[in-house]
This record gives C-alpha cells, structure tokens and sequence, in this order.
C-alpha cells in the first residue's frame, strides 16, 4: 500500500469517526429536546388537573375513538377557553409577571 493510500485511509476513517459523534450528538439532542417536551406535557397536565380536578375522572381507553368520546367534554373546554381572547390575554400577563418576579 503506497503512503497516499494509506493517508486516503487514514482520512476516511477519520470522517467515518467524525460522523459518528455528530449522528450521536444530534441523536442526544433530540432525546433532550423530547424528554424536555414530555416535562412540558406532565407539568401543564399536573397544574391542569389541579385547577380543575373535575377532569380527574376522565380515564384513557383502548382505541383512539373511545379517548374521543371520554374526553369530549375535555376537548369542549378547552376549545371554548381558546376562543376566549380576554383569557388569552390574562395568560399573557402572567407570563410578564412570572419574568418579571424572576
């Protein structure tokens, strides 16, 4: 093997090396961005059900036709306080109060 090849081999493992770490760093990433979004998900679900624990007897079923149909009234809620720009607003000043109390 003359030394060109091996500096071509050289090289190319080195690349193969350097796509490794990043396919891993990126894959890391993604895993903390995903388990900062289910955070996300547990803690406004939590402070959810706290404010309003009459949703606390809505179950989860088998089949995503089932989930429709338990949690309509849920879904009813929610759309209806969407709609509601004065709330909207309310929780956009308390964004400005949490940061400003920080």
């Amino acid at each position: 093997m003359s030394i060109i090849d091996e500096m071509i081999s050289k090289n190319l493992m080195e690349i193969k090396q350097l796509e490794r770490r990043k396919m891993m760093r990126d894959r890391q990433k993604k895993i903390a961005r995903e388990k900062l979004a289910q955070r996300r998900i547990f803690l406004v679900g939590t402070y959810f059900l706290n404010a309003f624990p009459e949703f606390l007897s809505l179950q989860p079923k088998k089949s995503d036709e089932e989930n429709q149909i338990e949690f309509a009234p849920l879904l009813r809620f929610l759309q209806t306080l969407s709609h509601s720009h004065n709330h909207l607003d309310s929780v956009e000043e308390c964004k400005c109060d949490v940061s400003e109390n920080q």
